[in-house]
């Protein structure tokens, strides 16, 4: 999540604050805004994020392709011609197994992080399980738009190899929004990584005061072991 707010900050600040600083200055706003704000700050913020990336992710998904291609089609097609064989999978390496063998690890993986439980453990009431287990799989048909922005920065963003793929949207967004609008993307974008951010912190701090502090002193009462990860 820090790397992210690096590149995050340091695109949008169209390179002024270096990756480096901007993930010091990310661990301590994050450090700050969990001792300020707990759980209920983050289920805020976790809404007003959500509601600005739907946003931006479904304009950039169906703007970026029909400002430079002329729509969707169009953008496959220049695509497929300028680098033949590019859309599809290869029979080694990168092929068909292993891409479905890695969405299915991170599909079930997602479900096995530790700061996940402390989200769900959140939850109001048993209702709220029954609401997301409808809405979260077309909460992920909005990766399909961030698919057609990246598909929209192969040829408008040349030259991106290795680490720097990751900075396809940012850099494609420089190019083609004004500063205000690429600040807006870098706000949501800055949002995305302090949310998860936060609940990784607070499920850390938990596990530590629990499983290793307590186990130190097992005389530690609750109360104290509470204070201690809050």
């Amino acid at each position: 999540q820090l790397k992210g707010l690096g590149l995050i900050v340091s695109a949008t600040s169209y390179g002024q604050i270096p990756p480096s600083a901007a993930v010091w200055i990310g661990a301590v706003s994050i450090t700050i805004y969990v001792m300020i704000s707990g759980i209920h700050g983050s289920a805020w913020i976790s809404v007003v994020k959500d509601i600005m990336i739907l946003g931006i992710v479904l304009y950039l998904g169906i703007y970026l392709p029909i400002h430079y291609y002329g729509g969707f089609t169009e953008m496959f097609k220049q695509i497929d011609a300028a680098k033949p064989g590019f859309l599809t999978l290869p029979e080694t390496g990168q092929s068909v197994s292993w891409f479905s063998s890695t969405v299915l690890l991170t599909a079930l993986g997602f479900y096995m992080w530790p700061h996940t439980f402390a989200a769900s453990y959140s939850a109001e009431h048993p209702r709220v399980f029954r609401k997301n287990a409808i809405i979260m799989p077309l909460y992920q048909l909005v990766l399909l738009f961030v698919i057609f922005t990246g598909f929209a920065a192969i040829l408008q963003v040349p030259g991106l190899k290795g680490a720097d793929t990751d900075l396809a949207l940012l850099k494609l967004s420089v190019k083609t929004f004004d500063p205000w609008f690429v600040g807006l993307i870098g706000s949501a974008g800055i949002l995305t990584a302090l949310v998860p951010g936060s609940m990784i912190l607070m499920a850390s701090s938990t596990l530590f005061a629990k499983n290793v502090y307590k186990a130190i002193l097992p005389g530690t009462t609750d109360e104290k072991v509470s204070r201690l990860a809050a």
